[in-house]
């Protein structure tokens, strides 16, 4: 292989149900697409392709990863969105040290294991609709690089302090799930812009949050919420909430003056929405 070289192969959309023994062969690959096949396991021998940077798998049917996949040490995007892995991330992900995307949408993935911590250079997590019930382990808090996370459509109950230590945390999303707080180290996440909370079970959002001057988008619609705290709005362009809530928040905020107020709140929370609430 040249140095720098990029070679591409893809086998997208072609009704695979495996590959060949002779993709070891295969060592200048750099980037493989396999999305649109009917593959149920993959052969041992693709961990000879240890030019490997991007690996696109996503609408098979898998259900395990081969533990050679661990000598892929080039490998940074690993894309395994609508397939059949159940209960546990297979393990063989968390050796690989040099992913900076992971992808797992529409699986049946129940838990995150605390090794999730060895993936120290992920700046894309999305492990949404699957069905995560198990809290979130401590050890997400090594992720320094993390710049998305998209935890949506699951079961989780708690999110630890941990998280706080995210500090490139960007856009997190966290709506359509079971939680009852939030914790007070959100509130270090200094880069967050997006935070999707709708559909939980939250009563309050932490004071802290406020410190979060770079937030603009924020849902939090379908909740229990009461109020926000002081402060939160200032340089918030968009709030997603129930109609109710919008025009008791918006009425108290003009009161105390137009800064606190943010640029646009929007009701999404009905079918018809009502017109969108402007404050010049």
């Amino acid at each position: 292989c040249k140095a720098n070289s990029e070679t591409i192969l893809d086998l997208s959309g072609n009704r695979l149900t495996a590959l060949p023994p002779a993709v070891r062969d295969l060592n200048c690959v750099t980037e493989m697409y396999l999305y649109d096949n009917k593959l149920t396991q993959l052969p041992d021998e693709i961990g000879a392709m240890v030019s490997l940077e991007k690996l696109m798998l996503q609408q098979n049917c898998l259900t395990s990863l081969p533990l050679t996949m661990q000598y892929l040490t080039k490998l940074r995007v690993l894309d395994l969105r609508h397939n059949r892995l159940e209960n546990r991330i297979p393990a063989v992900i968390y050796k690989l040290y040099g992913l900076t995307q992971l992808l797992l949408t529409y699986n049946k993935i129940a838990e995150i294991d605390p090794d999730i911590g060895s993936l120290i250079s992920l700046t894309v997590l999305v492990v949404n609709r699957n069905t995560i019930r198990m809290p979130i382990p401590s050890s997400i808090g090594t992720l320094r690089q993390l710049k998305k996370l998209d935890l949506s459509h699951n079961k989780i109950s708690e999110i630890p302090d941990e998280i706080g230590k995210c500090i490139l945390l960007s856009d997190v999303n966290l709506q359509h799930n079971s939680l009852t707080a939030l914790p007070e180290s959100i509130g270090e996440l200094r880069s967050l812009t997006r935070l999707g909370l709708k559909y939980n079970q939250l009563t309050s959002i932490p004071k802290t949050l406020a410190n979060c001057q770079k937030l603009d988008e924020f849902n939090i619609e379908n909740n229990d919420i009461a109020t926000l705290p002081e402060g939160l709005l200032s340089s918030m362009k968009r709030l997603t909430t129930q109609w109710g809530f919008l025009v008791r928040l918006t009425t108290a905020a003009l009161n105390s003056g137009r800064q606190c107020a943010p640029k646009y709140c929007m009701d999404l929370a009905k079918s018809a929405p009502r017109p969108a609430l402007s404050v010049r």
